[in-house]
């Protein structure tokens, strides 16, 4: 499933469908425009192959304020177990 948006070709990818694109493409050079957090797993996740980053690291700053309280809370709120 892809979301709507911009993004190359008018789409964007969810993050687990681009680390299993990453890992099934027989390509060795891959250019991924993601955040930074992302871009490492990507490369650890995949040594045998060449990552560049689409310009500048992207930093999702909402991401890095996710906390073990705050989904604890958010469970909460929800009735989510």
């Amino acid at each position: 499933m892809q979301s709507r948006g911009p993004g190359i070709g008018g789409r964007h990818i969810l993050n687990f469908r681009m680390l299993r694109r990453a890992r099934e493409t027989k390509s060795r050079k891959l250019i991924i425009g993601t955040e930074e957090g992302m871009l490492y797993r990507i490369k650890k996740e995949n040594p045998d192959k060449e990552i560049y980053s689409l310009g500048p690291p992207k930093i999702c700053y909402n991401m890095k304020k996710i906390t073990l309280q705050s989904l604890k809370d958010a469970w909460k709120k929800t009735g989510t177990r």
